[in-house]
């Protein structure tokens, strides 16, 4: 990628279907999923934090303005969550691949 590295995500996303939270350099993201959202997902913990990674296909780590997916990991339970990016995430923008059948893709907006 050319050009400096953005800075991590900080802040409030909000999409039709849940709301993450970024805190920033630290790499923790606070997640609240509704429940179709969480059924889809089959039920991961819920309002609660994860850790996350922004990675390039499975070579791993990458700077959110290039990746291919976000991934997500909660420690207490060992969950796991893989979402694939879709078009160019920036600060303001995430978007996802739709999980939930007949749905559209998943935008996360900076509030």
């Amino acid at each position: 990628m050319e050009g400096p590295e953005p800075e991590p995500h900080q802040g409030v996303f909000v999409s039709q279907n849940a709301v993450f939270t970024f805190d920033g350099a630290n790499k923790t993201v606070f997640v609240e999923f509704d429940d179709e959202y969480l059924e889809a997902l089959n039920n991961p913990p819920n309002n609660t934090y994860y850790s996350y990674v922004f990675t390039w296909y499975s070579f791993g780590e990458f700077r959110y303005d290039g990746a291919t997916s976000l991934k997500l990991y909660h420690e207490e339970s060992d969950t796991y969550l893989t979402f694939m990016l879709q078009g160019n995430t920036s600060p303001d923008k995430i978007t996802i691949s739709h999980i939930v059948p007949g749905d559209e893709n998943i935008v996360f907006i900076k509030q």
